[in-house]
């Protein structure tokens, strides 16, 4: 392979390695390998701030980012999401769910795809010389169980493929989870500890690290009034994920400072990184209407730009249910010059009737 080939794929490379995370959060992203398993799988996630770690239904798919939750009325829960992201980029999810009676198990699997799209190929004076694409994808599968009355817990394990033109690279990652619901207190407090991986295969000789990510939650369903709100936090493994960036220095009404020690309420500022606030509105006889907002603050502090008061960091959606199918829409905003829509199919196989199709277990 000639060295000016060489030095451009290991340009481009590199730029692959660190742009995902940075579409997601500018300056904490590029320090790890295979970071689109990071993305919100689901419409319902892009909704509430790309976390949703701490319900307990059946929708099937909140098991890739919480094992867990997995429990019996997720059983045959079909669902496919799919994210029209940032700069032509797409990104999906297909998952399936099934509850084993005898065994008192909830397994599930799924596979994350997210491409990049077509490249030109050119020389070091930019001549073209043909085209290439890249994609990466995550197989994971899981199992989930009901320990005591009051305690679940689950476990992931995830393969990850990429493919970056004629470069390689594969992992294996591991989800731990537990969450503890209060149900006459309408309460659920869950802990994952996300992506403890390791690279099978590199792009280079060397090794990259892979995202790991401690997350708390806690969520509560108002007594009197159909609504859900939760408090996640993530990266707890690593306290200071602020960006001290001279050309960006202002203060934020909110929370004190742009996150910079020299600015003042870098403390507070850096805390509220790590916190993400969501909401839910259960709407009608059988909750068969979702509204959905969320904020995320290190969203919000690493997309803004100068003085500009947007809506970044700030997130919404709905679910419905049509007949025996739920649709689900997220939307997200990243950025002044826009954000994601993220759209979700799902249903459960035994809602259909028996001519022709499985009994109704539900």
């Amino acid at each position: 392979m000639p060295e000016c080939f060489r030095i451009r794929i290991h340009l481009v490379l590199i730029i692959f390695c660190t742009s995902c995370q940075m579409l997601t959060s500018q300056v904490s992203g590029g320090r790890y390998v295979f970071e689109f398993i990071q993305l919100p799988n689901t419409a319902r996630a892009t909704a509430l701030g790309d976390y949703a770690i701490s319900a307990i239904d059946g929708d099937g798919a909140l098991a890739y980012q919480n094992p867990s939750l997995l429990n019996p009325k997720m059983h045959q829960s079909l669902s496919f999401n799919h994210n029209f992201y940032l700069s032509d980029i797409g990104t999906g999810y297909f998952s399936y769910a099934h509850h084993l009676s005898k065994s008192d198990l909830t397994i599930h699997g799924g596979i994350q795809f997210i491409q990049y799209g077509e490249f030109n190929r050119t020389d070091e004076v930019g001549n073209v010389e043909g085209t290439f694409r890249a994609s990466e994808y995550a197989l994971t599968g899981g199992v989930g169980k009901q320990l005591y009355d009051r305690l679940n817990v689950g476990s992931n394990l995830r393969l990850v493929l990429s493919n970056l033109e004629g470069y390689n690279a594969t992992g294996i990652g591991l989800d731990l989870a537990a969450t503890y619901h209060i149900e006459e207190k309408n309460l659920i407090l869950a802990v994952v500890l996300q992506n403890a991986s390791f690279q099978i295969s590199s792009y280079f000789e060397e090794s990259e690290a892979v995202p790991f990510d401690l997350q708390l939650a806690f969520s509560k369903r108002l007594a009197h009034l159909p609504f859900r709100f939760s408090v996640t936090a993530h990266t707890l493994n690593r306290w200071d994920i602020r960006y001290d960036d001279p050309n960006l220095q202002q203060d934020d009404i909110i929370f004190g400072g742009d996150g910079t020690d020299d600015q003042g309420g870098g403390f507070v500022d850096n805390l509220f990184r790590h916190l993400v606030f969501s909401g839910e509105f259960l709407l009608g006889k059988d909750e068969n209407v979702h509204l959905r907002f969320g904020y995320n603050h290190l969203r919000k502090q690493e997309m803004k730009i100068g003085n500009f008061r947007t809506i970044s960091g700030f997130s919404m959606g709905f679910g419905i249910r049509i007949s025996k199918f739920r649709i689900d829409y997220g939307f997200g905003n990243y950025h002044l010059s826009g954000g994601v829509h993220h759209l979700g199919i799902s249903t459960s196989l035994s809602r259909f009737k028996s001519n022709g199709m499985l009994d109704s277990t539900q």
